[in-house]
């Protein structure tokens, strides 16, 4: 398979890595995802976002009431 995406130049590209990065360090995933769809049009994701993380901290949490 081959993309063909726009490039775009290196300091815009810098500060979207950066606002990823952040993103990536409070676990915004659905942030993320919107991120990754308007840098790369051609991701085109199924399904929901699912934080099996958060989930399974939410178990554990209910478990031990």
């Amino acid at each position: 398979m081959k993309v063909d995406e726009e490039f775009l130049p290196w300091d815009v590209l810098q500060g979207k890595l950066n606002d990823l990065q952040a993103c990536m360090k409070v676990n915004d995933a659905p942030a993320l995802r919107g991120m990754l769809q308007e840098l790369m049009p051609s991701y085109q994701p199924t399904g929901d976002v699912v934080d099996w993380v958060s989930m399974a901290k939410h178990q554990i949490a209910m478990a031990s009431r």
